[in-house]
């Protein structure tokens, strides 16, 4: 072995292909390192925990927070004398980009996850990421909490077909529910507990959830966020971030038109469960 090295050393092509096989190789033993887990729920929605690497997640929550200070773009409505309120509700700010134009690690790890669930469950599509739907959520001490009321994403900022979601999860962790159907309530069925709930999924922080092909169409909300677990390098101590990667090609052109929606015209073209409690914007 010894000597084949020396020989590559005297020859920088085969040098050369050393070096792509050792970074392929440094590439595939990082989604180890991780401790990542995937737990497929059904087929079509695959639990990811530990999805990242530290570094992984500190960059991209540390583009979320400067992308998110942006003063027409980001996460605030800025008053003339710089005063900042979220730009959706008082708990709630939300940034809608293309992929493209975000820092590529955002793509990269997209990639790498959405191929590494494709193996688990092939009717999970792999696709390139087009548009970002990038939420920022303050913590609200009150459990349960409609941060997230039940809905399914069947509006055209939401795309055509069953090409897959993929959303992150950084900060305060979530509890994720998904029904068969739209929810089924009683008196001892509340919202956040409902008679159909199907699963039951804690999102923590650098965790992710892929959801596409027969589960494209689930129904989801999230009633509860919780303070645990939230690292100290995070830029809010009581805040999530979630980040939704999409595959939407068909919507380029149109990122004006989804940046900010309010919830009388969703009402109009969504099966949104309960529009009096709905968030301003989606």
């Amino acid at each position: 072995m010894f000597e084949k090295l020396l020989i590559a050393a005297r020859n920088k092509p085969a040098l050369k292909k050393i070096n792509r096989a050792l970074s392929r190789t440094s590439r595939q033993m990082r989604r180890y390192v991780t401790n990542i887990k995937f737990h497929q729920f059904e087929p079509g929605l695959v639990h990811v925990k530990n999805a990242f690497t530290t570094k992984e997640s500190q960059n991209m929550v540390n583009s979320i927070h400067d992308l998110g200070q942006e003063r027409e773009e980001g996460f605030y409505i800025i008053d003339d004398k710089g005063n900042k309120t979220l730009n959706t509700t008082d708990f709630r700010g939300r940034m809608y980009r293309v992929v493209r134009k975000l820092p590529s690690i955002f793509t990269e790890t997209h990639q790498q996850l959405l191929t590494s669930v494709n193996k688990i469950d092939p009717t999970i599509e792999v696709v390139s990421p087009t548009h970002a739907i990038i939420l920022h959520y303050e913590y609200v001490d009150k459990d349960p909490f409609e941060y997230i009321p039940f809905h399914s994403d069947t509006m055209p900022v939401d795309g055509e077909g069953r090409y897959p979601f993929i959303s992150y999860s950084f900060g305060c962790s979530a509890n994720f529910l998904i029904t068969y159907g739209p929810p089924n309530l009683a008196q001892n069925h509340p919202k956040h507990n409902p008679k159909n709930l199907m699963h039951s999924i804690q999102l923590e922080h650098n965790d992710a959830v892929v959801f596409g092909g027969p589960s494209r169409y689930r129904w989801h909300g999230i009633y509860s966020m919780k303070k645990n677990n939230v690292p100290n390098n995070f830029p809010y101590k009581y805040c999530r971030y979630a980040v939704t990667l999409r595959h939407t090609p068909e919507l380029f052109g149109r990122e004006k038109e989804f940046k900010s929606r309010r919830v009388e015209e969703l009402g109009k073209a969504n099966n949104l469960y309960n529009l009096r409690d709905m968030l301003k914007h989606r």
